[in-house]
């Protein structure tokens, strides 16, 4: 659950192991820059809550903050308003699964983290949907490295040790 309402924010994410309920007085900010605005919501010059970025009147990006800290879910688009990626934050770091798109929706990467490092497999595709590379990591050390070519053969692979 991903709440913003009377100067309460509730996130609650069993997934990211995130349960945050704080009740402030938030001050919403716009920000403008040529074509660009951001709207997000400030509690003593951090950020807090949920925050927008449009180019032009196209949404690009939105996710919510805790103490200028990415937190939760963020979801990044083209400006065709496809979805380019979903990132999941746990306070400003990368955990859990990342999934990043391309334009025509296939998925392009998934990428797997553990306290802001890459943990286990992650796997880039093809923009057809085949997979292009497999590597596998623990703690942010690679340990096994695999390319395919477009007819899914294998033309590269290595192992590391730690």
């Amino acid at each position: 659950m991903y709440k913003f309402l009377n100067n309460e924010l509730i996130i609650k994410d069993e997934k990211l192991n995130i349960d945050i309920n704080c009740k402030k007085k938030f001050k919403k900010v716009i920000k403008k820059f040529q074509n660009i605005k951001t709207e997000s919501f400030y509690y003593k010059n951090n950020l807090y809550g949920p925050s927008r970025s449009y180019v032009g009147d196209i949404l690009v990006s939105e996710g919510f903050f805790l103490k200028n800290r990415e937190v939760g879910i963020f979801r990044r688009y083209y400006m065709s308003k496809e979805l380019y990626s979903i990132e999941c934050y746990k306070f400003g770091k990368f955990e859990g699964e990342q999934k990043y798109f391309y334009e025509n929706k296939n998925i392009k990467s998934l990428l797997n983290y553990k306290d802001g490092l890459l943990q286990g497999k992650i796997i880039l595709y093809y923009e057809d949907g085949n997979i292009k590379r497999e590597s596998y990591f623990d703690r942010g050390s690679l340990l096994k490295d695999e390319l395919f070519d477009k007819n899914q053969k294998i033309i590269k692979e290595e192992y590391f040790k730690i």
